[in-house]
């Protein structure tokens, strides 16, 4: 069964924390919570990611007029 993947621009630690969201730095960057195993559900906060070239388009995405630079920044 695949993985659920929720995307949000912002969440506070509170929100996360309410539906048992949790960070696994072992196996994750900070930004990308996730539930336990039989939920197959992760949560990806876009303002928490780091600001590295792989997630550049990620986090410019939404901001329209960036998309296409940040395309070219990581292409």
């Amino acid at each position: 069964m695949p993985n659920l993947w929720i995307l949000a621009t912002s969440a506070s630690e509170k929100l996360i924390n309410s539906f048992g969201f949790s960070l696994d730095q072992k196996n994750w960057i900070s930004g990308v919570y996730i539930l336990p195993v039989g939920w197959k559900t992760n949560l990806i906060v876009i303002n928490q990611l780091p600001v590295i070239p792989i997630n550049f388009l990620v986090k410019n995405f939404r901001q329209g007029k960036n998309s296409r630079i940040s395309y070219i920044r990581i292409g």
